[in-house]
């Protein structure tokens, strides 16, 4: 699990060899998220109570990414240590990974997937699944991206055609 923070938002890493909730199970997605405020306020030293936005994003490559914001209620002193949520699902993410360097990825990794070019910049697309070393250098060289800001890049970036016995080319 990995947290980033700023003042209004956290988002919330978790690879997928963390337990992913079930969503269609109320009473269990309730649990799960209890479990993880609790988990994010032992470790991280987090108050989460009040009202939020969850906004869920799921790669079956990668996991889960959770975007929890922080709505300006207020809120009863009584509702001090609770937690209420509207949750927002994307089941049909993509997440892609930006690339500074096309050559940082091996071969083994550029196979399992499409490159994109757009803006300047490369990104990838998982396409096979990958070894766990493989992700993990994946994840050590590139820079997550997901949500509204892959729509573009797929939309209108250009793929680009990798052979590893031949030079790039641009489709």
């Amino acid at each position: 699990m990995k947290l980033v923070t700023d003042e209004q938002k956290y988002i919330v890493y978790l690879y997928k060899k963390q337990e992913i909730p079930d969503f269609k199970n109320k009473e269990k997605l309730e649990e799960y998220f209890r479990n993880l405020f609790l988990l994010l306020n032992e470790n991280y030293d987090l108050d989460i109570c009040g009202y939020y936005n969850l906004y869920v994003f799921l790669d079956s490559f990668y996991g889960m990414i959770l975007e929890i914001e922080k709505e300006d209620y207020d809120y009863f002193e009584s509702l001090d240590n609770q937690v209420d949520m509207r949750i927002t699902l994307d089941k049909e993410s993509v997440f892609l990974y930006q690339v500074s360097d096309l050559f940082l990825l091996n071969k083994s990794i550029l196979q399992k997937g499409n490159i994109y070019y757009y803006q300047k910049e490369f990104y990838y697309e998982i396409k096979k699944d990958l070894k766990e070393k493989e992700m993990a250098y994946l994840m050590e060289n590139t820079t997550l991206v997901y949500g509204n800001k892959i729509v573009s890049i797929l939309k209108y970036g250009n793929k680009v055609n990798f052979s590893c016995t031949s030079k790039l080319s641009m489709v």
